[in-house]
C-alpha cells in the first residue's frame, strides 16, 4: 500500500500503522516514489538514501507489530515539554526538507511520549 501515503499527516500515519492498514514500510516507500517522481524536474535533494529509508523504514515496522510504537531515539529526555514541542517541530520541519520518514517517524514517537508525559502529569496533579 505505497498509495497516496506521503500526503498524510503524521496523526493519519498513526492511525493507519495501530490499524495495520498501513506500515512504516509502506510509507517509506510512498515518499522514495515521489522522490524518484520529482527529483529530475526539482532537483532537491544532494543525497538520497533509499536503503538506510527503507531499512529504518522496517525497523520501525517490527517495532509496531511488536506493539512498541516507541523506538529507544523516541525516548531521549529532554528538561521539559517545550524542548519536545520546539524539537519535534524541528524534524517535521526535517522531513518537509528532506521526506526522509525517519525524521516523521521520530518526530510521531515523540509527540506520543509527550502526550502521555502531559497526561500522566496531569492525572498526579489531580
Amino acid at each position: 500500500m505505497a498509495g497516496e501515503l506521503h500526503n498524510l499527516s503524521a496523526s493519519e500515519l498513526i492511525e493507519l500503522y495501530r490499524s495495520k492498514k498501513a506500515s512504516p514500510v509502506d510509507a517509506a516507500k510512498s515518499v522514495l516514489q515521489q522522490i524518484d517522481k520529482l527529483q529530475p524536474t526539482y532537483n532537491a535533494f544532494c543525497v538520497i538514501d533509499q536503503e538506510r529509508t527503507l531499512e529504518d523504514a522496517r525497523a520501525s515496522e517490527d517495532r509496531w507489530n511488536k506493539g512498541e510504537e516507541f523506538s529507544d531515539k523516541a525516548k531521549v529526555e529532554f528538561s521539559g515539554e517545550y524542548d519536545y514541542s520546539f524539537f519535534i517541530w524541528g524534524l517535521i520541519e526535517m522531513y518537509e526538507l528532506t521526506f526522509n520518514p525517519y525524521y516523521l517517524q521520530v518526530a510521531i514517537e515523540l509527540s506520543d511520549y509527550q502526550i502521555k508525559f502531559i497526561v500522566d502529569k496531569i492525572k498526579r496533579i489531580l
